[in-house]
């Protein structure tokens, strides 16, 4: 019983990392996106730039939370980390996921 209450706890608390996470990062890059292409042209941007941040801040969220966020909750027990190869496939990716779409908006 004991670990099915810390089970949920730590969702919750993962809930709450990822709804911060998202909002914070979200709208820095929608800043950003506004910068480089203006208020007018954000309109045409919305959905296909969002969806590439949106996936890139989910990889990156992931790799925070694996190998960092984790191991300081209430449900440590079967807690490892990400391997070094694979947080490293996953940086790039988010990372490419949030600039392509930057990329493209100064390209236009």
């Amino acid at each position: 019983m004991r670990t099915l209450i810390r089970g949920m706890l730590e969702f919750l608390r993962m809930t709450v990392f990822l709804l911060f996470f998202m909002g914070i990062i979200g709208e820095m890059e929608n800043s950003v996106i506004r910068m480089i292409i203006g208020r007018e042209g954000y309109g045409n941007f919305r959905f296909g730039g969002n969806f590439m941040f949106l996936i890139g801040d989910l990889l990156l969220f992931m790799v925070f939370y694996r190998n960092y966020l984790q191991f300081r909750g209430w449900y440590t027990e079967e807690a490892e980390r990400l391997p070094k190869r694979v947080t490293r496939m996953m940086l790039g990716f988010g990372f490419a996921c949030i600039l392509l779409p930057i990329t493209i908006a100064l390209l236009r």
